[in-house]
């Protein structure tokens, strides 16, 4: 009776030892999905506040260009807007002076310096001159004194003065007009601030 009670024990006490083994296990088991869970967790967390603080970055990144790129825009119209009307400022002078040129004796050499110089860079024979109706006569007799054969057209208006010489034989055209030297010169200005604009 004692063995079998002892047997029964025995076999008690095995099978508490293995469920409390088995107990431990589950719990260690649970313990280690846990803390594996955690860690996920943590990481997942960690990779997600990372993506949060770069997406902030860039955002911030991409107003300040905005911004800066809105500013420069800015600054470049009004600088733009303030170099046109230092521009029309210095070029509607220009434009007055030489308006009052126009009706000295100097502006009649001035405009045969220009068929001497335009004769001179196309080096033809035969022209057609293009000016103003008002320098036509004066055209005709500068180019009979100097023996040069020229049809003489009045199709310049809107250029203030000045001449257009064709060679057709050699297909140049040579723009000497006023509006031509002043859209030069304008050109020369934004380059070099210089306000030598005309040739007179």
């Amino acid at each position: 009776m004692a063995g079998r009670d002892d047997l029964i024990h025995g076999f008690s006490r095995l099978v508490m030892q293995e469920a409390s083994d088995k107990r431990q296990q589950i719990l260690q088991e649970i313990e280690e999905s846990k803390q594996k869970l955690l860690q996920e967790k943590e990481q997942q967390f960690l990779e997600q506040a990372y993506i949060s603080v770069q997406d902030a970055v860039k955002e911030t990144k991409r107003i300040r260009n905005e911004e800066y790129s809105k500013a420069m825009l800015m600054s470049k119209k009004t600088l733009l807007q303030e170099r046109a009307t230092i521009m029309d400022n210095v070029f509607s002078n220009v434009l007055e002076r030489f308006l009052k040129f126009k009706k000295t004796d100097k502006y009649k050499q001035w405009l045969s310096d220009l068929i001497d110089e335009g004769h001179k860079k196309i080096g033809g024979q035969t022209y057609i001159i293009s000016c103003l109706p008002e320098d036509k006569a004066l055209i005709d007799k500068i180019t009979t004194t100097k023996k040069i054969s020229v049809t003489t057209e009045t199709s310049l208006e809107g250029s203030h003065g000045g001449i257009v010489m064709v060679c057709e034989k050699q297909g140049i055209l040579l723009d000497l007009t006023v509006y031509e030297m002043i859209g030069e010169a304008r050109i020369d200005f934004l380059s070099y601030c210089e306000l030598c604009v005309l040739r007179w």
